[in-house]
């Protein structure tokens, strides 16, 4: 097992147990987490993964276990996709935040 993702709010806690535990990526909200915003993340961040992989599939580099810069740069493609899909707003317990 080299990634787990967890889309429970304020998962870092059980993200640093499970790197702790050996997995090498973990990717987690450090705070409360709306509902349709973890399903942009997610989406985005998966569909950026596998096109990654993809591309080095066909470039002829292709590898067991996906490297580091995969994970950064699926995780920075669907930070993007969070921003560019939320506004500024507050969740349904009062809370500022960022809102699809």
């Amino acid at each position: 097992l080299e990634l787990v993702v967890l889309s429970g709010c304020r998962s870092e806690g059980l993200a640093r147990a499970v790197c702790d535990a050996g997995v090498p990526f973990c990717v987690c909200w450090r705070t409360k987490a709306h509902d349709a915003a973890a399903r942009i993340f997610s989406r985005a961040f998966f569909e950026a993964l596998a096109h990654f992989q993809l591309v080095d599939v066909v470039g002829g580099r292709t590898t067991s276990k996906t490297d580091l810069a995969h994970y950064v740069r699926a995780f920075r493609e669907a930070v993007d996709s969070l921003r560019f899909e939320t506004r500024p707003g507050t969740l349904a317990n009062g809370i500022s935040a960022n809102v699809p």
